[in-house]
């Protein structure tokens, strides 16, 4: 594994013509020669390296422990601390399921890792998300009005701002 203790970036590699994309440090310039740490023939693709590397090469956040319990499930824990009940049963030890697990927690984690996810996913997905979003932060807004017996406005509703 190549470790990875900076910000990675998306660049066009004009030098080398056609749509060839690198993965640089923040601070790298391929026009001035540095060398990316990874190349790409999709943008896309370059930004979801982008997006997962950095997560990848950090401690894990979660651990599958290989004993299950008697019941048959494998019991996933946080990796940074010792706790005293899991986050969650698996019905089948399934380290990759682990590891994309504490890929997608380190994601969530990380605005410019999830911008990044969202910008290779495209333009409709994008729409999409800020539909779904909108709806559901609606939605709880909605809920707890009620709850404090008001009614949100428009304003709260309005994710553009």
């Amino acid at each position: 594994m190549i470790p990875v203790e900076f910000c990675l970036c998306v660049k066009h590699m004009a030098e080398m013509g056609g749509g060839w994309w690198g993965l640089y440090r923040t601070w790298d310039e391929p026009a001035e020669g540095d060398r990316p740490v990874a190349i790409f023939t999709e943008r896309s693709a370059a930004l979801l390296a982008a997006a997962v590397w950095q997560a990848y090469a950090r401690t894990p956040l979660v651990r599958l422990d290989p004993t299950p319990t008697p019941e048959g499930f494998f019991r996933l824990w946080p990796a940074a601390r010792e706790a005293t009940e899991p986050l969650g049963w698996l019905p089948v030890f399934d380290p990759n399921l682990s590891l994309a697990l504490g890929l997608a927690a380190a994601q969530v984690r990380d605005p410019e890792a999830l911008a990044m996810l969202l910008e290779a996913a495209g333009a409709e997905a994008i729409e999409q998300v800020n539909r779904i979003i909108r709806r559901r932060v609606g939605e709880r807004l909605v809920m707890e009005m009620e709850c404090e017996g008001g009614t949100p406005g428009k304003e709260h509703l309005d994710m553009k701002t």
